[in-house]
């Protein structure tokens, strides 16, 4: 009897053994932060003058610059994308100048928005109140007027997005 006692013991332990657990909890932090993305289909255009004698708007030779904004922002912030032209268009081989002025663009897509460049002014493309991906297509345009000095007309501008 004692050994089946002593052997019930034993199970007993044993199972007792194998059946316990111990638990740790583990924190886990994820950070997801605010962030914008822009896209481009292209980093130049170009414009060619008309043969005509009179002012004229010109249209891009390139199809229609295609633009993505991808955001994640926290709710309640609104997203912008900004065009800035710090100079003017500017032949380095004369030194003429043309205001940005001449530069505007017509624009399709929810958000985007028709506008002119600004000297120094940076200029509302798209805004949208909301994360997401954004896409639309701009046309730009440059207005020649007869006083233009012949030439090759350079302008750097830069397109930016922000969230806040």
């Amino acid at each position: 009897m004692r050994n089946k006692i002593l052997g019930f013991f034993i199970l007993l332990c044993a199972g007792l053994y194998l059946n316990s657990q111990e638990y740790q909890e583990l924190s886990i932090n994820a950070q997801v932060v605010s962030r914008c993305k822009l896209e481009l289909s292209s980093n130049s255009m170009s414009f060619s003058r008309a043969g005509s004698y009179t002012s004229s708007l010109i249209v891009q030779n390139e199809p229609p610059l295609e633009v993505t904004v991808k955001t994640t922002t926290k709710p309640g912030q609104k997203v912008h994308l900004r065009i800035l032209a710090t100079a003017d268009l500017v032949d380095y081989s004369t030194g003429n100048t043309i205001s940005p002025k001449s530069i505007s663009w017509q624009a399709t897509g929810s958000g985007f928005n028709a506008g002119s460049l600004q000297r120094g002014i940076s200029v509302t493309i798209g805004e949208w109140n909301k994360s997401g991906v954004w896409k639309g297509t701009l046309t730009f345009s440059f207005q020649d007027r007869e006083e233009y000095a012949p030439g090759i007309y350079t302008l750097v501008v830069s397109m930016s997005t922000s969230s806040f």
